[in-house]
């Protein structure tokens, strides 16, 4: 079944349709160099994740624990990410690989000032426990299942937070992100948020059919193989950024060494990617 029959027959079921069983085959055979690469940076990763789960300290504030959550979150998302491309869904994958970014400013900002960003971390919880507790506080219709006790609770922490914890603010993850050593790769991070994880001209272009002219539809069903390994190769620059920053931080000699030799191996992928293109390209002008 080609691609087309594919995204023909989840037409009425989308990709909750049987016939969706048949894309991981499909798309793991289309893409195999992508896949074969993103299993082997998973690996690695989750290598490093259960060495450091070994060797984490007893405080779960210490930012060593606060670093190996977020290389977790990171490893988690990434391979939910390639669990979606795999059923042909890159633009919720690249939702996803969104925040496999924000993790990896986190990492950075570790490794420059971890006390600057654990602070970061509280203001941002209590801002967010004091913005809920305000905006559940403003209306008895948001309280009428809890408990007096718990509306007491609301009503207290709405009334005296401004006092007690003064100004908090929400983690800036723009600022994080430009103070890391990441910032760079700020630019992909907002490319996702624009083509993908929120509503904008760029990621409602994705439904569209576009035929030439004033000629469109609409298009469903799963995305064509060329963007599905376009976003497992995002992924992998975020989860390679995630693991140098998280080896380098907790001083992972063997696990930087690893993250290190993946990158090699993703310069290697995508500089016979550009090369194909560069070929393609000189082949359509001659």
């Amino acid at each position: 079944m080609t691609e087309d029959e594919l995204r023909h027959s989840v037409a009425e079921r989308g990709f909750l349709s049987p016939a969706a069983a048949d894309f991981p085959e499909m798309y793991r055979d289309l893409a195999k160099g992508y896949f074969d690469m993103a299993e082997e940076f998973s690996r690695v990763g989750q290598t490093i994740a259960m060495r450091a789960m070994e060797a984490a300290p007893d405080d779960h504030r210490d930012p060593v624990v606060l670093a190996t959550v977020l290389l977790f979150r990171t490893l988690q998302s990434f391979q939910g990410a390639i669990v979606l491309c795999e059923r042909g869904m890159a633009t919720e994958g690249r939702m996803v690989l969104r925040s496999c970014f924000e993790n990896s400013f986190c990492l950075a900002a570790l490794v420059e000032d971890a006390p600057k960003l654990m602070a970061a971390f509280e203001s941002d919880h209590k801002h967010t426990l004091k913005a809920l507790a305000k905006f559940i506080a403003q209306s008895d219709d948001r309280m009428q299942h809890l408990d007096p006790k718990a509306k007491k609770a609301v009503r207290t922490t709405a009334s005296t937070a401004d006092q007690l914890w003064g100004k908090v603010r929400q983690l800036a993850l723009d600022e994080v992100a430009k103070g890391s050593a990441y910032a760079d790769s700020y630019l992909m991070y907002r490319k996702l948020s624009a083509d993908a994880s929120h509503p904008s001209y760029s990621s409602l272009e994705r439904f569209f059919d576009r035929r030439g002219g004033d000629l469109w539809d609409f298009t469903l069903g799963p995305q064509s193989t060329e963007v599905l390994a376009d976003t497992i190769n995002i992924g992998c620059l975020a989860l390679a950024g995630v693991l140098v920053a998280f080896t380098q931080f907790v001083d992972d000699k063997v696990g930087n060494r690893d993250a290190a030799h993946m990158l090699t191996v993703y310069a290697r992928v995508n500089d016979y990617i550009s090369a194909q293109k560069s070929g393609a390209r000189a082949d359509a002008a001659s």
